[in-house]
């Protein structure tokens, strides 16, 4: 039975040395995001205060539902459809702010371009930056955008990948569940679940 879900987690850590926090972005496949305890850790250098900033289960983008099947030695890893989960940091400035300001975005498409170019007409894309100081997405396709991901590829020794298909409901994208949640409280989250 399929009880994982798909976790996209931005995670942060007070790393020895760094004078600011670091963060990062993390996919997983998790009956629970406690479950993901062990992985948050692993991340970070041994001695860092790890935490979750805020995560979201994914299960609508757009007008696409996404599933996790479970994936075998024999199962065919190519995706149920043509269509495929990109993941993106963009990254952008306000003129007079030393501030690198970063918007992430889930987008389904057929291919990078495509994922790109629909990016681009995000209003961050269209207003994080001016002359000198563009909104980027660095180094991909000779355009700029700081980070693109395939999201099965991130989850590729997982032993799951991804299942897009149309969603007939008009549904929204799933909501972020943002706030500081240290691993302590998600400790405590999992021995509930368990009682």
């Amino acid at each position: 039975m399929n009880t994982a879900k798909l976790y996209c987690i931005t995670m942060g850590a007070t790393v020895l040395g760094r004078l600011i926090e670091q963060h990062d972005v993390m996919f997983a496949a998790a009956r629970d995001i406690s479950d993901l305890i062990p992985s948050l850790q692993a991340v970070w250098p041994a001695g860092s205060s790890v935490h979750v900033d805020a995560y979201r289960e994914v299960n609508t983008v757009g007008a696409y539902r996404i599933d996790l099947v479970q994936t075998t030695a024999n199962t065919n890893t190519e995706s149920a459809s043509d269509l495929k989960l990109f993941f993106f940091n963009l990254g952008g400035y306000v003129e007079g702010d030393m501030e690198e300001y970063h918007h992430k975005a889930l987008i389904v498409a057929a291919t990078q371009k495509e994922a790109i170019a629909t990016i681009k007409q995000s209003e961050f894309y269209q207003h994080r930056g001016y002359a000198g100081a563009e909104s980027h997405i660095d180094d991909k396709m000779s355009v700029d955008i700081d980070d693109v991901h395939i999201v099965d590829d991130l989850l590729a020794d997982s032993g799951w990948q991804l299942h897009i298909s149309a969603n007939d409901d008009s549904a929204n994208d799933d909501v972020w569940q943002v706030g500081y949640l240290s691993l302590s409280k998600l400790a405590k989250r999992a021995a509930s679940l368990e009682a």
